[in-house]
């Protein structure tokens, strides 16, 4: 089979680079290495998008061509029915089941811009997983979608309650109602056909008054909106449904990934583990860049100040190392401070740890000085944390990490030292006396993906399955 156009499709525009996290940027770096490539490759890439663009002059859904990224066609569907990003849309859940306005739209752009070899799903936010029902009409077109979160199971995508806890080993799983009621059912993008302009809210500060709203009308709300765990069941039960009947391929980003999709019932036939491409592999060198063997023994945690990303696991084991241990260290931290109290503890680890050095937020321009002198990376999260870009950072510019063994992190290398279940603080000591550890980490360590490599194995899944 020769690949000669494929319809990619994700919610996030591409020229909105404030929005849509790695997928964004991934779709962006993938479309960009094929255009550079376009002799060897000579595939043509459309791309279309939704849920994002709501006109404020032309009433009903309809798409609209965007200007071309690099040579590429660029579409999006305005005023679609389904909002996005999926956090936005659970207010209208039932329609993501029910849908059917969007998947004739899509047919209709099929026919009209196609015909196309591939349709790829990035993700099913701003249209439903009904959009595969098309494979019926489409016979010879293959239909693949990729998991890159847990968005066809969880309302919330990262399968993590608002008890603080891992929904998949928690009590409380798929209690979805109990997690998502207080989430804002409210447009967040506005863009006027005229203006062409997006109004873009801040979604915390939103959050935070529609927080405040449901605590003083709780039982008012309660009384009229009763407990929605029939709909979000319903939901996961059609997600599954339309994948295995339907699809051709899911596609999941890390091994771990695929375990929780097989679990949640996607057969394993549809199942595919592709680790995407990221332009950092190409310059890894899997090599210590620092010196394991140096005075102090330096540890850096990168990423977000939240429970989920195991921020406050890695704070409360660093407070229970001795005073005779933590004089050895130093501490940095690449995050950014939020809290008072979490300030409080980290100025208090001072008095006993030989240096603690915070970075309040950073740009790609500061790795090499945050990297600087580091020799153990932590990558703690607590969620199924699908493959943290953090970790790909920190293992491509030659720092070994210790994770956690939720999400895919811990894919990156099968060493057995640099694994933790439960006492993070005694792996971290352990591999501090054990120096030697940290040059052995690179012999077990699994290559990063180019973008080369993924490309070439995508089109392999492409032709094959």
């Amino acid at each position: 089979m020769k690949i000669k156009r494929v319809l990619l499709y994700n919610w996030t525009p591409l020229q909105q680079t404030k929005f849509g996290g790695g997928v964004a940027v991934y779709m962006r770096n993938l479309l960009q290495f094929a255009e550079n490539n376009k002799n060897r490759y000579n595939i043509e890439f459309v791309f279309l998008s939704s849920g994002f663009y709501y006109d404020s002059v032309r009433k009903g859904m309809y798409i609209r061509r965007e200007s071309d990224y690099d040579t590429f066609e660029n579409y999006t569907i305005v005023n679609s029915p389904i909002i996005a990003p999926l956090a936005l849309s659970i207010s209208t859940l039932k329609r993501t089941i029910y849908d059917k306005m969007l998947t004739k739209e899509i047919d209709k752009f099929i026919q009209e811009h196609g015909p196309f070899d591939i349709v790829h799903f990035q993700s099913f936010e701003g249209i439903s997983s009904s959009v595969l029902k098309l494979k019926m009409k489409y016979r010879d077109v293959k239909f693949f979608h990729s998991i890159h979160d847990y968005g066809i199971i969880c309302p919330d995508i990262r399968l993590w309650n608002k008890q603080n806890e891992n929904c998949l080993y928690s009590q409380n799983k798929f209690q979805c109602n109990k997690c998502v009621k207080n989430h804002i059912p409210f447009l967040i993008h506005v863009a006027s056909e005229a203006s062409r302009r997006s109004y873009e809210y801040t979604i915390p500060y939103l959050q935070l008054i529609w927080s405040k709203i449901i605590k003083k009308t709780k039982n008012i709300f309660h009384k009229y909106i009763p407990s929605l765990n029939a709909v979000y069941i319903r939901y996961r039960e059609t997600n599954i449904k339309n994948i295995n009947k339907y699809s051709d391929g899911e596609l999941c980003v890390s091994k771990r990934v695929a375990e929780i999709a097989k679990s949640n019932g996607i057969i394993s036939d549809k199942i595919i583990v592709d680790y995407i491409g990221t332009l950092v592999a190409e310059k890894a060198q899997y090599s210590c860049s620092n010196t394991p063997y140096s005075k102090y023994f330096t540890i850096l945690y990168m990423g977000y100040m939240n429970i989920e990303k195991g921020f406050y696991e890695y704070l409360n084991a660093i407070e229970r190392i001795s005073p005779t241990d933590a004089k050895s260290i130093n501490l940095k931290f690449a995050t950014r401070i939020t809290d008072e109290r979490v300030q409080n503890r980290i100025d208090a680890l001072r008095k006993i740890f030989h240096e603690i050095t915070i970075y309040d937020g950073y740009t790609h321009s500061d790795f090499p000085m945050i990297f600087n002198q580091v020799n153990l990376g932590i990558c703690s999260p607590l969620w199924e944390d699908n493959l943290p870009q953090v970790a790909l950072e920190m293992v491509s510019h030659g720092i070994p990490i210790l994770t956690s063994t939720n999400g895919g992190a811990q894919e990156l290398n099968n060493h057995p030292d640099f694994k933790y279940i439960n006492n993070l603080e005694d792996s971290i000591l352990h591999i501090m006396q054990n120096r030697s550890l940290l040059e052995s980490y690179w012999e077990y360590a699994n290559k990063l993906t180019t973008m080369e490599k993924h490309l070439d194995n995508l089109i392999k899944i492409w032709t094959n399955s």
